[in-house]
């Protein structure tokens, strides 16, 4: 594709060219190692090697890699831990783009005096030292200088770390703008300073164009979704559901903003001050004293309740707990009991004391 082809792409349409390239890719590989030169048919203990391409039904990666943050609080689990970790590393590590060097005792030179471990463990044979870094041979262009004659230092200070490794330096020169797939002198010049293959420089050189050109894409997708929303109004938001959801957070500042000026509150501070600040206004509003005509309303059906009361009151306080004035004799009355029973709206029968302690 041309260069203008790649700028009209949006970054889901770049996303899927360059999957269905990286696939291509993978499968001109694999092609190439199962031809019969590589692997196919290639002599084995036991016979012949017998090569076959099939696409993978699944991978499996496992990207669960647990790091420290560098923003981490001291009251926060194990910040202790790999703190004295981390300065452990930094005192003894070298690290570059494509190694790792540890150098026990190396604590001394880079603070002024040893860690603890190091005063405990110390060398039991000659002190080693580091490992000089690769330097292209100025006098034998190609090639590059015997590591016993390769030096450590640059001047009176140490060499800089991946100061000749040719892919950290093609990525310094190219950030500059010193190289380009375009210009052919200047890679042609790098890679003689490093000793390197012109071409292999070119391809390398393409492949951070590619991810520049990526980046840019999704960057002209964050500014255009910014500017989308920066031209919502203030209505346009359900700020009682952005509350309940905890979902403030995801709005921009400016977004924030918009509230605090709505309802004239303060607009300084940042961005968690602002949010704290949305969440009392809105809970200050739902706890505010409601107008007369909802406790109008609310008295009415206190007193519209009130009266069913009173009326379920009176009803029960009709039922009839005995016979008086029967004329009848107590002994007669007390045969005759059983026809006179009444009950009450429970079904508990009903009387009084005086049928109840009557001799």
């Amino acid at each position: 594709m041309t260069e203008e082809q790649i700028q009209a792409m949006t970054i889901d349409e770049f996303h899927e060219y360059d999957k269905k390239r990286m696939e291509r890719n993978a499968w001109m590989v694999a092609q190439e190692v199962m031809e019969p030169e590589r692997i196919d048919d290639a002599k084995a203990p036991s016979g012949y090697i017998t090569a076959y391409l099939s696409k993978p039904t699944c991978m499996l990666f496992n990207e669960s890699i647990f790091a420290p943050q560098a923003s981490m609080k001291p009251s926060h689990p194990g910040y202790h831990y790999y703190q004295k970790i981390t300065n452990f590393i930094s005192m003894h590590y070298k690290t570059g783009e494509l190694f790792t060097e540890y150098l026990k005792g190396s604590c001394e030179e880079e603070h002024g005096q040893m860690c603890d471990y190091c005063h405990v463990h110390k060398f039991i044979g000659p002190v080693a030292s580091r490992i000089p870094q690769p330097m292209p041979d100025r006098e034998n262009p190609g090639h590059y200088m015997d590591v016993f004659n390769t030096p450590s230092m640059d001047g009176d200070s140490a060499r800089q770390v991946d100061d000749y490794l040719p892919r950290a330096q093609i990525k310094i020169r190219f950030r500059e703008g010193v190289l380009a797939a375009s210009n052919g002198e200047a890679i042609k010049a790098f890679a003689s300073e490093f000793a390197v293959n012109d071409e292999l420089v070119q391809k390398y050189v393409k492949h951070l164009h590619h991810l520049q050109c990526k980046e840019e894409m999704r960057q002209r997708q964050r500014d255009m979704a910014r500017n989308e929303r920066e031209r919502l109004e203030y209505d346009d938001y359900d700020w009682h559901e952005l509350v309940g959801n905890d979902s403030l957070s995801t709005l921009l500042v400016s977004e924030l903003t918009k509230y605090l000026k709505k309802h004239n509150l303060q607009t300084t501070g940042n961005k968690r001050a602002k949010i704290q600040l949305i969440k009392r206004h809105i809970q200050n509003q739902e706890d505010a004293p409601r107008s007369d005509s909802e406790n109008a309303e609310e008295e009415s059906e206190d007193s519209d309740h009130e009266e069913v009361e009173s009326e379920s009151i009176e009803e029960e306080s009709d039922q009839v707990y005995g016979v008086v004035g029967s004329d009848t004799s107590d002994s007669e009355h007390e045969e005759n009991f059983e026809d006179h029973v009444v009950v009450t709206r429970s079904g508990r029968k009903a009387g009084s004391w005086r049928s109840v302690f009557s001799f």
